[in-house]
């Protein structure tokens, strides 16, 4: 059970449907989209978190693994869905807050 690449479908689900009944409309997803892009720091500090995250036991190997294909596409991440640019970077905030604790 991959549990990033879950998440995502659900996030990708959740926003479809919210457009279909019409809570939301596609521009605000695409605005919302451009105001996730993470920039060239954020990007390291998503990397640092993952590496961190996997030597710790906090996701396992093939969670790892999806979260840093993700990252290694570098700032082309960008041009991801909002659903796995939400989803990572609540991954993110869930994994930094664990290591602060």
């Amino acid at each position: 059970m991959n549990r990033v690449l879950n998440a995502i479908e659900g996030a990708e689900k959740l926003l479809k449907n919210r457009v279909e009944k019409g809570m939301v409309s596609q521009k605000e997803l695409d605005d919302a989209s451009v105001k996730m892009d993470l920039s060239s720091e954020e990007l390291t500090v998503f990397k640092n978190t993952n590496s961190l995250a996997a030597a710790n036991g906090n996701l396992n190997h093939e969670e790892s693994m999806t979260v840093y294909a993700f990252l290694s596409e570098g700032l082309d991440i960008n041009k991801r869905s909002l659903a796995t640019k939400l989803t990572l970077t609540k991954l993110m905030a869930d994994l930094m807050s664990k290591n602060m604790a």
